[in-house]
């Protein structure tokens, strides 16, 4: 609630009750003599005007601005000053009237002014909330802000130590001859450098041959794979063996198409009785062959846990690359070999 400090201004015109009742009772008085006077049946009864008298002198002097009744005044002057009482009292009464309308207009604009200062102070408090809560978010933009900083920081730390770490790796490397972009080197088995090659048309290995590639070939590419694979490193994961063979034909009929799903799928003697029909077919009964010298070689090998997961693929390139370009159809040794190839497939 406001008070009237509140609002600007105090109200001094509020009539009270007494004053009021005491005005009405004037009048009821007033009303009365005027009737005894008019009825009297003998007006020049000074006793009954000395009566009237001293009522409507206290409405007089109630009213503030009319002088007294002459005690010993005669009919006519008492009746003039009753007259002139009444005026005044209706004008007074009448005031009060004005002044209550007012005053009701009054109460009216301080019951809005209360409802309006009642909603200002609702709506200054949702802003207080909307504050508090912006206050908040701020808040947590600022900690998110500071925790990014953070993250950011820690992350190009961390790059600089892995950084770090990899130029340890490739000083490392590069001490014990192996390059992070060095790539494995091809070891080719050819029929012009060994001393022991296949037999013209055949896939067979023999005794010398096996002993050729065992300390020779396949110690290496075995070398090749623990240097590359050691202390956790996975640098290869597959050998390819390549068989290439020269332009000769191949003069009989093959039989791969019947008997190699046997050898696939696991019948080892099964590999006597293949037949090559073309040089696609022997280079790939050459790869086989020194697959299954490559397996037997790794079963022996005191390394044979690092060798054993890598995987061996063979092919055929036949008489498509030949050493010298475009001797598709010469009988040149150096085209008939066998590559080496490690890998990281997986």
């Amino acid at each position: 609630m406001i008070s009237d400090d509140e609002l600007g201004h105090s109200i001094s015109y509020w009539p009270s009750v007494s004053d009021l009742f005491m005005t009405l009772f004037v009048v009821a008085i007033a009303l009365v003599g005027a009737v005894v006077l008019v009825v009297l049946p003998d007006p020049t009864d000074q006793l009954v005007v000395a009566r009237i008298i001293g009522p409507v002198n206290q409405i007089r002097a109630q009213l503030g601005n009319l002088p007294p009744i002459e005690n010993d005044s005669v009919k006519t002057i008492v009746e003039t000053a009753l007259q002139e009482t009444a005026e005044h009292t209706v004008t007074r009464l009448n005031g009060y009237a004005n002044a209550m309308g007012e005053l009701g207009q009054e109460v009216v604009t301080r019951i809005d002014l209360e409802r309006r200062i009642q909603a200002l102070q609702a709506e200054a408090e949702q802003y207080h909330i909307a504050l508090a809560e912006a206050q908040t978010a701020t808040d947590t933009a600022a900690r998110i802000s500071e925790e990014l900083q953070q993250a950011t920081a820690d992350l190009a730390a961390a790059s600089a130590q892995v950084a770090e770490l990899e130029q340890k790796v490739m000083t490392l490397e590069l001490r014990q001859g192996i390059h992070l972009d060095d790539k494995p080197p091809i070891i080719t088995i050819a029929d012009a450098d060994k001393r022991h090659f296949f037999s013209s048309g055949s896939a067979t290995l023999t005794p010398d041959f096996k002993i050729d590639l065992t300390s020779g070939g396949f110690e290496e590419i075995a070398a090749e794979i623990l240097k590359r694979n050691r202390d956790g490193r996975h640098a290869v994961d597959t050998l390819e063996i390549i068989g290439h063979t020269d332009g000769v034909p191949v003069a009989r009929r093959g039989n791969l198409d019947v008997v190699l799903p046997l050898l696939l799928e696991g019948d080892s003697s099964s590999f006597e009785r293949l037949t090559p029909g073309s040089n696609n077919d022997l280079g790939l009964l050459r790869a086989l062959a020194i697959k299954h010298a490559w397996i037997e070689f790794v079963e022996q090998h005191s390394e044979r846990e690092q060798l054993h997961p890598i995987a061996v693929r063979t092919y055929s390139a036949g008489q498509t690359l030949p050493v010298d370009a475009g001797g598709y159809r010469a009988a040149d040794a150096r085209s008939r070999r066998i590559e080496l190839r490690l890998t990281k497939l997986r």
